[in-house]
């Protein structure tokens, strides 16, 4: 997935993890993926709270402007084209 973060910056966006995981566990996790990504350290599930968060892992797409366009919840066959073609609505 890192190529097209590195695609999607060079747009404009910015691709950030919110995690409320050990740090040891999360740095275990972009090392295995080859992830450059900022991760952003939720351990009181603030950031959850608010964006309300039902399960793991959520995608929010949030425009220029600070306003949510979309959510997607999970991960799986369709998903990177899902992002590509919000990506391209946002741009």
């Amino acid at each position: 997935m890192q190529p097209f973060i590195e695609e999607w910056r060079q747009l404009g966006f910015e691709v950030l993890l919110v995690a409320s995981d050990d740090p040891r566990e999360l740095t275990a996790f972009l090392e295995t993926n080859h992830l450059r990504v900022t991760v952003l350290l939720d351990r009181k599930g603030e950031a959850g709270k608010a964006y309300r968060v039902r399960g793991i892992p959520l995608t929010v797409f949030v425009d220029r402007e600070g306003i949510v366009r979309a959510n997607k919840l999970g991960w799986g066959e369709g998903s990177l084209r899902e992002f590509q073609d919000w990506v391209a609505k946002l741009a």
